[in-house]
C-alpha cells in the first residue's frame, strides 16, 4: 500500500513539473506585442501554481469538477496559440 501512495505522489510531482515547464515555455515564446496571449500565459502560470498549492492541502487535483476551469484555460491557450477560431 505504501508503494501505491509513493507512486501516486511521484506521478503528481511529475505532472506539476511538466505543467510548470509548459507554463515557462509558453511565457518565453509569446511575442511582446500580443498582450492577450501574454495575459493568458501569466494566468496559466498562476493557475498552475494555485493547482499545485491546492494539492498540498489535499484537493483532488485530477477530479473533473475541480480541474474544469484549469483545463478550460489550457484550451484557451491552445486556441490562441495556434490561431484556432470558433465558427
Amino acid at each position: 500500500m505504501a508503494f501505491l501512495a509513493l507512486d501516486l505522489a511521484h506521478g503528481h510531482v511529475l505532472l506539476m513539473r511538466t505543467l510548470f515547464r509548459l507554463a515557462s515555455f509558453i511565457r518565453r515564446n509569446v511575442s511582446p506585442e500580443d498582450h492577450e496571449t501574454r495575459a493568458l500565459a501569466y494566468g496559466f502560470t498562476i493557475a498552475t501554481l494555485c493547482m499545485a498549492l491546492g494539492g498540498v492541502y489535499g484537493t483532488p487535483t485530477l477530479e473533473g469538477a475541480v480541474m474544469a476551469p484549469y483545463w478550460a484555460l489550457c484550451g484557451l491557450l491552445i486556441a490562441r496559440r495556434w490561431g484556432l477560431r470558433w465558427t
